[in-house]
């Protein structure tokens, strides 16, 4: 899961460098979701900085609270 993670969120930063930011929103939120998966919530967090409004606020829905 964590290898997911980090291929979603390289791939994302790949398109967004590349000016195809609509491809690089797909793969951050990929990314966002298996960081989650894997229990990093606060490195999945970073990622919405590069998500638009409307993916935001489907991920927020998604995120898994880790503490008791």
């Amino acid at each position: 899961v964590n290898e997911e993670a980090l291929a979603n969120e390289l791939a994302g930063h790949f398109y967004l460098e590349t000016g195809r930011r609509n491809r690089s929103g797909h793969y951050f939120s990929q990314a966002f979701e298996k960081y989650n998966e894997w229990g990093a919530v606060a490195k999945a967090t970073t990622l919405t900085q590069y998500l638009d409004e409307e993916s935001e606020d489907e991920l927020d829905e998604s995120v898994v609270d880790y503490n008791p």
